[in-house]
């Protein structure tokens, strides 16, 4: 009997201590995946510019991301993915600001306040629009990441973008993924998030050894796509 409590208590601990650096490697992810951001900030700051940048991308993830973050807190998902959904709010309000800036559109101030706020009205009306607002944050990673390649291949180049925030966003999907092997999600679409953001960086990388830019991203220099150029 004592040899079965002993065997118990091990696979407990075993368990647990499994569970902590699942924890951890949960906080990694969400550390990554709120700073992936800066160096494309920092990049767009550099130039001045946010061309070559997909604003409509931004756009859509700031919509996918706060029903993310409010149905991931309703839901009391593991603390990791509930941080993330709040911090990468922060990230996708701050490069649509650099937009708004840059590019003179001013509309798309009101824009963030309407997509922070409907998400929430929404998500609290009842538990039954849970099934369908929890479906707009992998739907919206979809067609952010597909807006996101359209502007290079608009542009026929990567200059507009950072491939730091890739390389970031590539492990903290790793990170992510192993967290949920240990720690299950309350909804299945969490697992989708994280497993995207391989899915984003794999196919930027492929975009940039198309278009052979991958080493003049730090380059300032704009360049404008074809429907511009023959205006």
């Amino acid at each position: 009997m004592s040899e079965i409590n002993t065997t118990s208590s091990n696979i407990l601990e075993s368990y647990s201590q499994n569970v902590f650096i699942a924890e951890i490697c949960g906080y990694i992810s969400t550390i990554l995946f709120t700073t992936l951001y800066i160096p494309q900030i920092l990049h767009n700051f550099k130039r001045k510019s946010t061309k070559g940048f997909s604003s409509l991308s931004m756009m859509i993830k700031i919509i996918g991301g706060s029903f993310h973050f409010i149905n991931a807190y309703i839901l009391n998902e593991p603390n990791p993915v509930i941080l993330y959904g709040f911090l990468g709010l922060i990230s996708y309000s701050s490069l649509l600001i650099q937009i708004a800036h840059y590019e003179k559109k001013k509309k798309l101030y009101l824009f963030i306040i309407i997509a922070l706020i409907i998400p929430i009205i929404l998500s609290n009306l009842s538990r039954n629009t849970l099934i369908f607002t929890n479906s707009v944050k992998p739907v919206s990673q979809i067609a952010s990441h597909l807006a996101f390649l359209y502007e290079i291949y608009l542009y026929k180049s990567t200059k507009g973008i950072s491939i730091l925030s890739q390389h970031l966003n590539l492990i903290g999907g790793f990170f992510g993924m192993y967290m949920l092997s240990i720690i299950p999600a309350k909804s299945k679409w969490t697992y989708f998030t994280y497993f995207n953001s391989l899915f984003q960086a794999f196919t930027t990388y492929i975009s940039c050894f198309i278009y052979n830019n991958s080493k003049d991203n730090a380059d300032n220099t704009d360049t404008l796509p074809l429907y511009e150029k023959d205006k």
